[in-house]
């Protein structure tokens, strides 16, 4: 996809970090309808696995857990993940659909289809998704720096540099988002 971030871009995004999130801004687990940690042990299971780059043994127990409990948010979130990592990326983008559906308040399946859309080159999609999951949770640097990506590939320059300066702001360092910057001339 030769206008579409590289997947070194993407692998900084929040879609590649861990579903289990720590920070307050998030939107609590008692909102969105599911635990912290998922409360099927296949699940987690599923989540070990994937962690030791077992995925096809993740994807089973994942599959399992999704049976199971087909509302269990962060099983559906680390199954997208793991569809991801085995660039399976139409099946990840419709669990992270399926996510947005069951906890619309909840930033995550937003940003994580987000950085696959980008990545797919469906930019439109991708910037609507990054609007989405900012609006839930403005605190995120990442969504912030995938979105200015994305702003620059529909030619939005000086969006896409108010984007990865806020990036900055929220993140001192990030790195994606100050490389961004100095390819834009505007450091």
């Amino acid at each position: 996809m030769p206008d579409s971030p590289s997947p070194t871009t993407i692998a900084a995004t929040p879609c590649c970090r861990s579903t289990r999130s720590t920070a307050p801004s998030r939107i609590s687990a008692k909102r969105s309808g599911s635990t912290a940690s998922s409360r099927s042990p296949t699940a987690n299971r599923g989540l070990a696995w994937q962690s030791k780059k077992a995925l096809d043994r993740a994807l089973a127990d994942l599959n399992r857990a999704v049976d199971l409990a087909p509302t269990d948010l962060n099983a559906r979130l680390r199954r997208g993940n793991v569809w991801r990592d085995l660039r399976r990326f139409d099946k990840a983008i419709a669990d992270y659909g399926e996510v947005t559906k069951m906890a619309p308040d909840d930033a995550r399946g937003w940003r994580n289809r987000g950085a696959l859309y980008l990545y797919a080159n469906e930019v439109d999609r991708g910037l609507a998704d990054y609007d989405q999951a900012i609006r839930l949770d403005p605190s995120d640097a990442f969504s912030y720096n995938n979105r200015g990506q994305g702003r620059m590939l529909k030619g939005d320059k000086d969006g896409a540099i108010a984007d990865f300066r806020k990036a900055l702001e929220l993140r001192p360092g990030l790195a994606s988002a100050q490389n961004a910057l100095k390819s834009a001339g505007a450091e």
